[in-house]
């Protein structure tokens, strides 16, 4: 009897050891995925540049809310059933009262022609916002976003990261190819609020290692793109190659500038360079 007893104190106190490292197991797995690797750095996972996206089930009407200088204003927008957009939950201010919505489009992904009415005017958006959630359905990302990436590149390598830009890339959330040309040497994210030179819908994507391969019916207007087909949807090829170089750039406390990380990619032969992650305040 004094045996079974003692095998079973055995017994119970593997199955402890067992279930406590199973548990410290699952904590490492979760620490361990709560950073990624980029080049040398192991990055949390909340610095990253990961947007949510989503498909409007319904043809619906927004806020937009626009500035210039002391200026300010809010108009209506008109997004049809389909349009792919990011954003976030956030409690959103109507009169006096909050109410739960969504904040849509923070990072100016969406296609020009539905912000052209203040961008032409000289405004600049600064939200889009609203409380018809149920008009909105959570999609997955689209293929031709670059990993990591708001969906916007401008062209140069390290050195010219943090300068002024000739020329800047945007893949609209709602799957466009968007080609801005910056003309007045300001610092290059000012140009993706000025017209685009080329705005070309894509009608495929296929992803194979490094490779993105995006599809378009006409060519793209200031990129180099392989004309595949005569026919169809799919006649013109725009190759975007993940180049592995990531680059750190280390912040400026002095002049508030969180550090960052990049990634470099070559474009239609050429290369360009798009945020990945960006340290908190």
């Amino acid at each position: 009897m004094k045996k079974q007893i003692n095998l079973l104190l055995s017994l119970a106190t593997v199955g402890i050891f067992a279930v406590t490292g199973l548990a410290v197991s699952q904590q490492n797995a979760q620490a361990k995925s709560a950073t990624v690797k980029i080049g040398t750095h192991s990055v949390p996972r909340d610095y990253l540049n990961t947007d949510t996206y989503y498909k409007t089930t319904k043809k619906v009407s927004v806020n937009a809310h626009w500035f210039a200088s002391n200026k300010e204003f809010s108009t209506k927008l008109t997004l049809p059933k389909g349009t792919v957009i990011t954003g976030k939950t956030q409690m959103i201010q109507v009169g006096k009262k909050w109410k739960s919505g969504l904040l849509l489009n923070q990072k100016n992904n969406l296609r020009y022609k539905y912000i052209k009415s203040g961008i032409d005017k000289g405004y600049s958006l600064a939200q889009i916002d609203t409380t018809n959630k149920a008009a909105f359905s959570k999609v997955k990302t689209p293929t031709f976003v670059p990993t990591y990436s708001h969906g916007n590149l401008t062209i140069g390598g390290t050195s010219a990261i943090g300068s002024s830009s000739s020329k800047s890339v945007q893949f609209t959330s709602d799957g466009y190819v968007e080609v801005h040309t910056n003309t007045n040497k300001s610092y290059n994210a000012l140009a993706y609020y000025r017209t685009p030179s080329a705005s070309v819908k894509i009608t495929k994507t296929s992803v194979k290692g490094s490779y993105r391969y995006i599809y378009t019916k006409t060519k793209i207007k200031g990129l180099t793109t392989k004309h595949v087909k005569t026919t169809g949807n799919y006649r013109y090829r725009l190759t975007l190659k993940n180049q592995h170089k990531p680059v750190f750039l280390a912040g400026d406390p002095d002049n508030d500038l969180q550090a960052a990380y990049y990634s470099l990619y070559s474009l239609g032969g050429k290369t360009y360079f798009t945020q990945i992650a960006q340290e908190a305040e």
